[in-house]
This record gives structure tokens, sequence and C-alpha cells, in this order.
């Protein structure tokens, strides 16, 4: 090493090392999480609030409960798959620690809160799905589109041990992303970010009205007296506090005060802030089932109940708010599959209608030949019988076979020889 590199290292400043930041700090920084009303604003705190979290149980359970049926393309007929490698993975367990319905509840839950839903695809060596495995911090998923027009991922995770960020690169075929309406095509809207404020308005209010149930002491009447206390503090502290011991907070709310030196009780009625701050609630609770899709009717509001039985409701519900989920979900999973292959939700429980009206629907499909009697049956919910798998007509539902013996022609019987008469014999008969 020369003098003069060895003095420009000796005077030279000294590097700060560089500071490794940790994941919560760049979840803080992110636009995900800013404050609206005085309160965070964020998928995690907008999850607390009750009717939020109703809205989300109710998306994700309803989707969550539906089956998942894998069917392949013979000659136009779609048959279903069973007990296959594929049929496990998309139908039953898409990975090593959930089943179908915990996968489904989790996709809907992010994309009703986050509008994205970010999950890593596990091949094997032929190149087939072997496992779909959720990124742990849905957050935490960057997505970019690169000059090439290809879409890249980068997933930001740290360390267990030391907290460190390291970040890690996904193509996107690597990667199952299904989202929300989108801008620019290649990210979902995310509710909570585009409904901030009124969700940080609704986390207020509860916020306000459970410190109120806290703090607050006044009773149902207040005591009223024409003496003083004068200089003396400690009469008017004892009193104040045998009073806040027997009436502050909720579980002490209502209870009768003791009335001594010539006190008066006075009652009180709700004040307008107070019938304001019930209003502010049930007018957060219309706008948060508005923004999520649910009937308010759903969230014990009878008052926004469209139709008047539970199967027009039923069927407003899925065609309005479940249906538009469901092709998002079946769409992206269908590019995963094989050409040939194609998954379908089956929507049949919402879709359908009361037990007597579907009992009368199937029965006329069945008489006009439309469906065989074990066709009729499981739209039922019942087992196949042995010889079910044939067709029936209107005329005392009697059975005529199959169709392939209805389009066999009758074979033509041969005509028989016509018996020859002898005229001769029968005209000496005669004489």
């Amino acid at each position: 090493m020369q003098l003069t590199d060895y003095f420009k290292g000796l005077f030279a400043p000294k590097k700060t090392p560089e500071r490794k930041e940790l994941l919560d700090e760049i979840y803080n920084r992110s636009p995900w999480n800013q404050n609206e009303a005085g309160v965070a604003v964020n998928a995690n705190t907008v999850a607390t609030h009750g009717d939020v979290f109703t809205c989300v149980r109710i998306l994700s359970t309803s989707i969550g409960q539906l089956p998942i049926v894998l069917n392949k393309d013979k000659d136009g007929v779609q048959v279903q798959q069973k007990d296959t490698v594929l049929s496990n993975i998309f139908t039953k367990n898409p990975n090593f620690y959930q089943t179908t319905q915990e996968f489904l509840e989790q996709i809907i839950s992010n994309l009703s809160l986050n509008g994205n839903f970010y999950a890593e695809i596990v091949r094997n060596k032929y190149g087939n799905v072997a496992q779909i495995i959720p990124f742990y911090r849905q957050q935490s998923v960057d997505v970019i589109m690169l000059t090439d027009g290809s879409i890249q991922y980068t997933y930001t995770t740290n360390d267990s041990k030391t907290g460190v960020v390291s970040k890690e690169a996904f193509k996107q075929v690597d990667v199952l992303h299904i989202k929300m309406n989108s801008y620019d095509g290649y990210v979902g809207m995310s509710p909570v970010s585009h409904a901030r404020r009124e969700l940080g308005i609704a986390l207020a209010t509860e916020q306000h009205t459970a410190s109120i149930f806290e703090n607050d002491a006044t009773p149902r009447f207040v005591l009223e007296s024409d003496q003083t206390f004068g200089d003396n503090l400690d009469a008017f502290n004892r009193m104040r506090a045998s009073w806040n011991d027997a009436h502050k907070g909720s579980d002490k709310s209502g209870k009768t005060a003791l009335l001594e030196f010539g006190f008066k009780a006075k009652p009180l009625q709700m004040t307008p802030v107070d019938s304001q701050l019930i209003e502010q609630r049930i007018l957060s609770r219309a706008k948060i089932a508005s923004m999520f899709g649910i009937p308010a009717h759903r969230l014990n509001d009878a008052s926004g109940s469209k139709y008047g039985n539970v199967e027009q409701n039923n069927k407003a519900f899925y065609t309005d708010t479940l249906a538009p989920y469901i092709t998002r979900i079946e769409s992206k999973l269908n590019e995963l599959l094989p050409k040939g292959l194609s998954i379908h939700i089956d929507d049949k429980k919402f879709t359908r209608g009361d037990s007597k009206t579907l009992t009368e629907v199937i029965g006329k499909q069945l008489s006009s030949g439309l469906i065989t009697v074990n066709e009729g049956r499981e739209a039922l919910g019942m087992q196949p019988v042995l010889g079910g798998e044939v067709f029936a007509t209107t005329t005392n539902n009697l059975v005529f076979g199959t169709w392939e013996d209805y389009e066999q022609p009758e074979p033509v019987q041969p005509a028989q020889p016509e018996a020859t008469v002898n005229t001769e014999e029968t005209t000496a008969d005669e004489n």
C-alpha cells in the first residue's frame, strides 16, 4: 500500500454501518398504515371493529363452505375427477397445513381487506403444482411490472432470530395472485385504503364509546343541595370518591345513590351528543355493510331486507356479492391446471331454492326426461341407487330404458307367407 493511500485512509471520515430496518418499521411507513380521525387505519386495526369483522366473517365462511370440483373434459362432457393428485391439491388440501375451506377463507379475508391475495406455487420435478402456500405477511408483497412487460413479485420478510429484513423475488409463474378490481391491472385496490376515512371515523366512534363506558361516572340522576362544602376539601374529596366508587363504570351504572344532608335527586336525560353518537354508529354500520357488499339485514338490521323470503335474499346476496369472488378464484386456479382440466366451485347451495321448490323442479325435470333418477337424487343430496341411470316419462313415470336403447331402431319382423288355397279340392267338395 502506498503512503498516500495510508494517509487518505487515516484522515477519511469513518463510514457508519448501514442500519438494517426491521419489518415492522417498513410496514408502519407503508401506505397501508395511515391515520384517520386520530386512529391508525390498516387491515389489522380495521379487522378489530365489530361490524368489519362480521362482514369479513360472512364473506369468508359463505364461500369457504362451498366445495370445489375438479372436472376433465371428455368429448365435450365434464367428468368429475376424484382421488387423483391434482384433485387432492385443488379440492382437499392445497398445502400441508390447510384444508380447502381454510384456504378459501384466507383468500376472501385478504381480498376483502387488502384487495390482493398472494401464494407461492411449489412445483414438482415435472413442473406440475405440488402445493399452494400463502405468504405469511400478505402486506409485505410488492408487485412491479418489468420493462419486458412481465410481472415480478418481491416478498419482504425478516429472520426469526435476528429480525434482519430480507427480500426474495418471484416470477409471475411462481405466484398465485388473486386481486380485486384494479387501476393498473396488476395490483388490486384495497377496500381499507380507499375507505380509510369512513373506517377511521367508525374506529374512533367505537373507541370513544368504549372510553365513555369505562371512564364515565354519570349516573341516571345527579344530587343537588343548598349546602356547600366551603373549604372542607376532605369532605368534598370523600364525597366524590364515594360517588365514583358507587357509580363509575358500566358495571355500576344505574345504582341507587344514598341521599343525606338535604340532597335531592335530579334525573338526567340523554344529551344531543349521546343521540348523535348512536346515530353515527348506525350510519357507520350501514356504510361498512355497503362497502363490503353485505346486506344490512345480515348485520341484524331488519330494515335492510329487500325481499320477502330467505330464498330471494340468498340469491341476491350470491349474485351481487359472492359471484364476483367465486369467478376470480376459479379463473386464477384454472390457470394452474393442465389443458382439459378445470375446477368449479359448487354454488348450488345459494342458487337453489327451498326444499319444496327444489323437489318440484327436479320432479318436472325427471318426468320430462331431462335428467336421470340418480341425477335427481344427487341434486337432492341423496345417494344413487342401483339401476337409477334411466330416464322416465310423464306417463305414470314408467321407465323405458336409457337413451342408448331409445336411439336403437326396433328390429323388423320378417313377413309371414300367406296360406295357399287349392281351388280344385274346394270345387270337388262343393259338387
